[in-house]
Parts: structure tokens; C-alpha cells; sequence
């Protein structure tokens, strides 16, 4: 894929008038990188013991999509919810380094702030743990996330509800209610759900293959089916990617496919899709087509998947970079 050079340098620099809101998951990734087996064992336990020999924490979720649109250069909004606990003073650090404005998060008392950690044997993830998987929301928080939420997309240009955590904000009532909220709201509004995608019927869809499938309920259906079909029922514009086959596009005006770029060498697919959603929110918010949106997003996808070990992001610099190659 080899776009036009000064069309992807003027898309590329329209981003950076994007405002963008990012509502949903937000997590921290954190990964331990242990260090060789040395044979010791706990003197209580007798186990042995797993050394780590650095850490690195980045957000994740809701988190890794705001800094990634913020990576290329968009203003980003984070509206959610972190706990009163430790991990919660380090979401919230870590979304201030990344420049993201954070007026619209709440600390909850009781709220576990989700958290991914995985540790790391010779770049390869181990079985991780998983902080926050049990948090419910009461109906006075949801109100207040709510109220919060129309006031931060009074001014936006794109909206993104992100769904990581099966038991996290956008579940049962709350994902309704954020479904007719963003078929409301007059900016694009763009959702990745990992779990509950029939729930959002309302919105432009972002889904990978296997998302597509679970929800039509068919096995078998191809990206081009997915996109197709989920058009037709809801009438929104929908994405889906389908990794190293690149991605399936269909909107009110065009369908077609965009290519991925190849990639020689061992890549890492984790946090790709929350790259490819912040692109195409950042680009459709700005009034970029779904195709070129598309192919912007499958050279961003492209720069994320070289970073091995990480959940990592695009900037503009990269994705012309990759585009070049």
C-alpha cells in the first residue's frame, strides 16, 4: 500500500484539529519482565520465587485508545471511572503524562481500578492477573457518568465507547443507555466492544473477525459478510479487521476493502485494534472518508504490531514512515 504522498501528509496533519472523547474501560497494562530462574525458593513456602527485573506500566483499555489518538496529535477527553486505591492515582498519572484530559473521570471508593498484569518471560506474555473484574456500578454513579459524559461531547468531534472488561461500565442497562446516548449526540460515534457488541446497534461499529462472528452467530461468515450484514440491520457504518488480511469497510455511501501492509518478522497484535480505533475516530471526526480512514488506520495498525511486548502507539512521523516502505 503506497497512498499518495502529500494526500496521507495533509490527512495526517488534519488529525491534529480532531477533539476527541473516550469513554469506557479504562485499565493500566502493566508488564513484569522476570528475570531467569535462578533455582531459589521461598524460605516460608518453599515455591520458588519469580524475580522481575523491571517494570513497565502503560495505560490500557479506554486508556490505550486515548493515547493513541492523542499520539496523533488529536485533543482527547477520557471520561470513566478509577478507584480509590493505588492503581487508581497511577490510571490517572499516567493518562496526565500522556496529555489527556481527565476532567471527566470520578474515584469511586470500592471501584477496583482494572488492572492487566502480565508477566514477561524473553518477550513472550505468561499467564497475567487481572485486577477489576468484579466491579459493579450503582445506578447514582451511572447518573454521574452519564451527566458527565454530555458535557464532554458538546464540543467533540468524535466519540468512542470502548467495552474491555466483561463486568466493567458498559454492561446491561449502561450499555443501552450509552447506545441511545451516542445515536443522539450529532459527532461520529464509533464502538469496540469486546463482549457486548449486540448492545450497540446506535453507533459506527469497530470489530475484528471474530467479533463479527460471535455476534451474527455464524462461524464461518468472512470480514466482507460481517461488515455487509451488520450494515444492512443497523444502517451505521461498520468496520472490521481481519489482521494481516486488512480491513472490510462498508458506510451509507461506499464499501470496499483495504489492504495491510506486509510485515516481515515476528509482530504483537495486542493493543492493535485500540490503535485502529482511535484512527478512525480521529479521522472521521475530522470529516476524513471511510476509506482513506480505513487505510490510515491499517498503516497506524501496521507501526503498533512492530512493537513487541508492548501496547505501544502511531504517531504521524511513524505511520509516514511505514507508509515509505
Amino acid at each position: 500500500m503506497k497512498p499518495d504522498s502529500s494526500h496521507l501528509e495533509e490527512s495526517l496533519a488534519r488529525l491534529a484539529n480532531a477533539r476527541v472523547v473516550v469513554c469506557g474501560d479504562f485499565a493500566l497494562d502493566v508488564h513484569w519482565d522476570l528475570a531467569d530462574d535462578d533455582g531459589e525458593l521461598s524460605i516460608e513456602t518453599g515455591l520458588p520465587v519469580r524475580k522481575v527485573r523491571s517494570e513497565r506500566i502503560a495505560p490500557g483499555g479506554a486508556g490505550n485508545v486515548a493515547q493513541n489518538a492523542r499520539a496523533l496529535g488529536a485533543a482527547v477527553f477520557a471520561v470513566g471511572i478509577a478507584g480509590e486505591d493505588f492503581w487508581g492515582d497511577v490510571l490517572l498519572e499516567t493518562l496526565a503524562l500522556a496529555e489527556i484530559d481527565t476532567c471527566g473521570f470520578d474515584r469511586i471508593d470500592g471501584w477496583h481500578t482494572p488492572v492487566f498484569v502480565k508477566p514477561m518471560r524473553d518477550a513472550e506474555e505468561q499467564p497475567r492477573f487481572d485486577f477489576g473484574a468484579f466491579n459493579t456500578i450503582d445506578e447514582s454513579n451511572a447518573n454521574a457518568l452519564f451527566a458527565r459524559l454530555a458535557l464532554a461531547v458538546q464540543d467533540a468531534d468524535a466519540f468512542v465507547l470502548n467495552q474491555q472488561i466483561q463486568r466493567g461500565l458498559l454492561v446491561d442497562t449502561n450499555a443501552v443507555r450509552a447506545n441511545s446516548f451516542a445515536a443522539s449526540v450529532a459527532c461520529p460515534s464509533i464502538v469496540d466492544a469486546r463482549d457486548h457488541g449486540a448492545a450497540f446497534p446506535g453507533t459506527t461499529r469497530k470489530l475484528n473477525l471474530e467479533e463479527g462472528r460471535r455476534l451474527l452467530h455464524r462461524s464461518d461468515a468472512s470480514a466482507a459478510e460481517i461488515a455487509a450484514e451488520l450494515h444492512d440491520r443497523d444502517g451505521m457504518p461498520v468496520f472490521v479487521t481481519a489482521g494481516r488480511d486488512g480491513m472490510w469497510f462498508v458506510d451509507p455511501n461506499t464499501a470496499g476493502h483495504v489492504a495491510a501492509p506486509g510485515i516481515d518478522g515476528p509482530i504483537d497484535p495486542c493493543g492493535a485494534g485500540d490503535t485502529v480505533v482511535a484512527m478512525l475516530a480521529a479521522a472521521l471526526g475530522v470529516g476524513i472518508s471511510s476509506r482513506d480512514a480505513s487505510k490510515l488506520a491499517m498503516l497506524a495498525a501496521a507501526v503498533v504490531v512492530r512493537k513487541i511486548g508492548t501496547t505501544g502507539t502511531a504517531s504521524p512521523d511513524e505511520i509516514l514512515a511505514e507508509a515509505r516502505r
